[in-house]
């Protein structure tokens, strides 16, 4: 508890007038103690805002121990490198429309320059880096993780972010249907590459090409609308170490699938709204033989004997099916093979009745999350055969119509840590 013993006013880091009140014991709490709470209370903002308020004295050592700011202004007089010291990440969000003038990436890159412990940059609708800001984000040396959204970036920005050695994830979405002027996605560069998160709507072949000269990627995730995008496969089947890949968009076929088919070290991989994908597209996939971790949400041309194909996949833990509307009973007896499975996604599967729940809850005895949400034939019989899944924690519901509170309560007294999303 604060005593108002003298108030003041300073001007913070996201240029706002605060009130400080003086303590009589303001000093009596060691840096360290400070800190312990701090990191207890994990830096929420929230947190962060009313811990400055209570005097200058913890509003100091507050700013001098920061590790990550998110502010949605910077006054161009306020030296963030002296202020927050420690500051390794920053996350710029969107400016509030009419509260504070524009701030576009130029200008922030050139607040932050001087901020060299800086590891992690998000930027989100500030214009472009031309090649003011380029030069500033040269400095940046420490810089291991970029996110750029709705970003043009100059080829002298492009240049920058290749000199930063040890960046090793970037994320350069909503691009859009870039104007006349706007720089190639100039990939090829970032050699170091481990982390690649992709989206534009009109990515041409040559920037495609691209992927495949960053050879020490393990996780890549693209979306986007191109009609190019089944040629864009041929550069990542030479991608040799990935083991996570996201691909969503409905221009991935069934023969873009056998591209990647190679990849032996994936564990998990995405395919979510692929509509053109098939159960033969599936049957293709059965070399990846490491899967853990399956998505085909709105795969629509999924059947049962996409499944009978994945049920090929023995090491996998987690499928999400959501919104496959051909699933059947059948299908689901497919998955009984799957004895390591323990993270089930049937939301939406409207042909999900209680008589395939009985034979998962018979066989896949692992299950902790399941998702049955909008699985309008399932009833209390079916959540009376789901009591033998001991192990389940996480269970929806959601618009399960014929669910009652008697199937329900069968099922909390059986699984003793379980949740229900109703």
């Amino acid at each position: 508890r604060c005593t108002s013993i003298q108030k003041m006013s300073t001007a913070d880091a996201i240029g706002k007038t605060q009130k400080h009140y003086l303590s009589p014991w303001q000093d009596c709490l060691p840096v360290e103690v400070i800190d312990f709470i701090l990191t207890y209370l994990k830096w929420e903002r929230s947190t962060s805002a009313t811990f400055r308020t209570v005097c200058p004295h913890w509003r100091c050592t507050h700013d001098s121990l920061l590790r990550k700011l998110h502010p949605s202004y910077i006054p161009p007089t306020v030296q963030l490198h002296l202020m927050f010291p420690l500051l390794h990440i920053f996350d710029m969000k969107e400016e509030v429309t009419g509260v504070y003038p524009p701030l576009h990436a130029d200008a922030v890159l050139k607040a932050i320059s001087e901020c060299t412990r800086i590891t992690t940059l998000k930027l989100r609708n500030r214009e472009q880096i031309t090649e003011s800001g380029a030069k500033e984000l040269r400095k940046l040396a420490n810089l291991t993780n970029a996110d750029v959204i709705n970003l043009r970036i100059s080829p002298k920005g492009w240049e920058a972010f290749y000199s930063l050695s040890l960046l090793t994830s970037f994320q350069c979405s909503g691009l859009g249907a870039r104007e006349e002027g706007y720089a190639p996605l100039m990939l090829d560069g970032l050699r170091s590459l481990k982390k690649l998160r992709l989206g534009a709507d009109d990515m041409t072949n040559a920037e495609l090409d691209g992927l495949s000269t960053l050879t020490s990627l393990t996780s890549l995730d693209l979306w986007w609308s191109s009609k190019k995008l089944y040629t864009g496969l041929n550069p990542i089947s030479r991608i040799t170490k990935l083991s996570s890949l996201s691909l969503c968009s409905e221009e991935v076929t069934n023969d873009g699938l056998r591209l990647i088919s190679g990849h032996t070290n994936l564990t998990h991989l995405c395919l979510d709204y692929c509509s053109n994908i098939s159960d033969d597209g599936i049957s293709a996939l059965d070399s990846l033989t490491g899967l853990t971790s399956v998505s085909l949400s709105a795969c629509s041309s999924v059947s049962d004997e996409g499944l009978r194909a994945l049920s090929n996949h023995t090491s996998l833990i987690a499928i999400n099916l959501s919104y496959c509307f051909l699933l059947t009973f059948s299908g689901l007896e497919h998955l009984c093979k799957l004895k390591r499975l323990s993270n089930l996604n049937l939301a939406g599967c409207n042909h999900v009745n209680n008589e395939g729940v009985e034979a998962l809850a018979i066989n896949c005895t692992s299950l902790t999350s399941l998702n049955l949400k909008a699985c309008c034939q399932l009833s209390d019989e079916g959540l009376r055969a789901l009591s033998r899944v001991t192990a389940l924690e996480e269970l929806d519901l959601s618009f399960c119509n014929s669910v009652s509170q008697d199937g329900l309560q069968a099922c909390l007294l059986a699984c003793a840590n379980l949740k229900i999303t109703r």
